[in-house]
């Protein structure tokens, strides 16, 4: 799954962060956790690999 992970897909950290893949760079990627913030991460922290569409529907709560 961690191999497969694409630009736009939404993730679950193991730490319990969420949110969207923005850039990849070997082993790490830059997540997108809110408008204008973005954190580094390492890949193998990728936890959950979730539906398309689940951070927009967090949100709105």
């Amino acid at each position: 799954m961690i191999e497969a992970l694409q630009k736009g897909d939404e993730v679950a950290t193991a730490a319990g962060v969420l949110g969207r893949v923005a850039r990849i760079s070997g082993n790490y990627i830059v997540l997108q956790v809110a408008e204008n913030v973005q954190i580094v991460i390492q890949k193998s922290s990728v936890q959950t690999l979730l539906p398309k569409g689940t951070l927009n529907t967090i949100e709105k709560e």
